[in-house]
């Protein structure tokens, strides 16, 4: 039958050729996109090849066979303005005297083909046949991408080594909201319609919320304060942060721990382990560093009490801890405890632990928050006893490593390589970022936090001198001064970010200090300043590779908090006074600041060589 025919018969709107062509494209791809999903490329690639191929008939090549009638009704009537009638009528009178030709034999080539064709078209139909079924099933997460999108897109999904439904749903729930950034060449529209496909399709529940929503307004559904004490219904095995935990029965929440006080006694509004933490916290909420180190240490006991020994928090005894002690070393089952690395909170790949276990230093600094956690509550008649009381001193000691500090050569391989950086934007906020580090010696929170409002400018002499006013740890206030070379890259670099400006006093107060770039309002956060830094070791790192290998590894450890160290340390080798080193350092002692009191390593190394080898 021909294909007007067929659409008279079967589609809603008659014999509409141009519908039945859409309708005809719709079903071959429906048809070959079954074949994909199924691995069966060559099938999908014989669906697609056009019906006129297999009814070809072996004309002479001396003749110019005239179209048939399909093909001139495309060409001549492509509105379908005509009847059947008069296009036939049309035809004749054009084509007649050719269309009577009498076509002679078909050689044995054409014989050949005529027979493949046959073949083809009988293989075609019964793909047909069996994959007509398959049309309706719906998607499966072992389906291939390729049967499902448009092979354009599913090659683009390749290329990203993405191969199946699975792959595509957890690489969504994964990267959140706008995965298809991690795309190359996918748009957001096309991205849209993918994830309104699965989320309608019986796909929907392996998609989780963070890949259907916006983060700030996931952010919002997961809130709930630093630990809320809302339930949430997650699986007993689900390592999540303290905000939604469920630990509804009473041994695990505390309401019925063993080393609670006397219930009379409590001086807490509250009943449970989750909400007493929370009210420690609180302490804490006006400083913002304190209270996110405090949390994690708790929130990660509490994990490990809840889904490891599964025991309140308020039950632990002293064998308890000293288990939960060794546990921070070395967090099993490393898949359940670790990242690969940081998320935020919200991520569903978040972990307590970051790519290992914690150090001596650090886990000795975990249980002396514990413990005071729960000298606190004992305090306030929640707990009965300390159960880290009976623990060993776990000593972290107060010195700090040399190669925390960067070497004279390291840094003048730092000063040389911002030299060389352009005087753009990006060029003058990582020049200014590090002169801010070095100069100062403030602590990274600090620089973030940091905004035109906090300069003063003192009149000591002749020309104003400029000062810093810092918000430090503990909420302790000290000014720093402002070296000139320092002053000078933040005007370049104010006036870069567009401000337009006499004097930096004249912005608004409220201008942050370090900003993201073309977003001159929006301040960094401690990670970015932390990244730009790493990007600045690691350039430096990779120039130095060849000559000095050891220096260069040593910089790709560095963070940002070694250019507080490199501060004082060279400070105090270019004879600066102790004192003032303390007084930019923010130090409550001379004593701490002392530690920083050394030589190079090098130095060291030449003397030790000497006398060792004078015996």
């Amino acid at each position: 039958m021909e294909l007007q025919d067929i659409a008279g018969r079967y589609l809603e709107t008659g014999a509409d050729l141009p519908a039945a062509k859409r309708t005809l494209k719709l079903v071959e791809s429906a048809l070959s996109q079954a074949a994909r999903r199924q691995g069966k490329h060559g099938a999908a690639a014989l669906l697609r090849v056009p019906r006129k191929r297999f009814q070809e008939e072996a004309r002479p090549e001396s003749v110019n066979a005239p179209p048939n009638l399909d093909e001139y009704r495309d060409e001549a009537d492509p509105g379908n303005f005509y009847s059947e009638a008069e296009l036939l009528d049309m035809y004749r009178a054009e084509y007649g005297a050719l269309a009577e030709i009498e076509e002679p034999a078909a050689t044995p080539a054409q014989l050949r083909r005529q027979e493949r064709n046959l073949r083809l078209l009988k293989r075609k139909i019964q793909l047909i046949n069996d994959l007509a079924a398959q049309i309706s099933k719906p998607p499966v997460l072992d389906d291939l991408i390729s049967g499902w999108f448009d092979q354009r897109v599913a090659n683009k999904f390749a290329a990203a080594s993405l191969e199946t439904l699975a792959d595509l749903i957890l690489f969504m729930n994964h990267k959140g909201y706008r995965w298809y950034r991690a795309i190359p060449r996918l748009g957001e529209v096309t991205a849209r319609r993918i994830l309104s496909f699965l989320a309608g399709s019986d796909l929907s529940g392996s998609l989780s919320a963070y890949a259907m929503m916006p983060r700030e307004k996931f952010k919002r559904v997961q809130a709930g304060g630093a630990v809320s004490t809302q339930s949430r219904q997650t699986p007993r095995d689900a390592i999540v942060p303290l905000e939604q935990i469920n630990a509804a029965t009473s041994f695990l929440n505390g309401t019925e721990g063993t080393n609670r006080a006397l219930g009379t006694r409590n001086r807490l509004q509250a009943d449970d382990d989750l909400a007493a933490i929370n009210a420690w916290l609180g302490l804490y909420k006006d400083r913002e560093n304190t209270e996110r180190a405090y949390r994690k240490e708790a929130e990660r006991l509490l994990l490990w009490s809840i889904y490891s020994k599964r025991k309140a928090f308020s039950s632990l005894s002293t064998e308890d801890v000293g288990e939960y002690a060794a546990f921070l070393k070395d967090p099993q089952p490393r898949e359940v405890w670790v990242a690969d690395k940081r998320y935020e909170r919200f991520h569903p790949a978040w972990k307590p632990f970051v790519k290992s276990g914690l150090s001596r230093r650090s886990a000795a600094y975990a249980i002396q928050v514990l413990s005071t956690l729960c000298g606190w509550l004992i305090g306030q008649r929640y707990l009965d006893s300390n159960p880290f009381d009976g623990l060993p001193r776990m000593n972290a000691g107060n010195w700090q490593p040399i190669s925390r500090s960067l070497s004279v050569n390291q840094w003048e391989r730092i000063r040389s390589y911002l030299k060389g950086l352009p005087d753009d934007e990006s060029g003058l906020r990582q020049r200014f970022l590090v002169s801010l580090a070095f100069g100062t010696g403030m602590r990274i929170h600090e620089m973030a936090k940091a905004v035109v409002a906090d300069l003063r400018t003192y009149q000591f002499g002749s020309e104003p001198v400029w000062y810093l006013h810092i918000l430090g740890k503990g909420g302790k206030e000290r000014e720093v001064p402002l070296p000139t070379s320092v002053l000078l890259l933040l005007t370049a670099y104010f006036r870069a970010r567009g401000h337009d400006f006499t004097t930096i006093q004249d912005l608004p107060g409220d201008i942050p200090l370090l900003s993201h770039l073309g977003q001159t309002q929006a301040a960094l956060t401690t990670r970015s300043l932390d990244k730009i830094m790493k990007g600045v070791y690691g350039a430096v790192a990779d120039q130095m590779q060849d000559e000095e290998p050891y220096a260069a590894e040593a910089l790709r450890r560095a963070s940002m908090h070694w250019m507080r160290h490199t501060h004082a340390t060279h400070a105090l080798q270019n004879n600066v006074q102790l004192k003032t080193v303390r007084d930019n350092l923010g130090h409550a002692s001379l004593n701490t600041t002392s530690i920083y009191i050394h030589t190079e390593m090098a130095d060291r190394h030449r003397e030790m060589e000497a006398f060792v080898g004078s015996i």
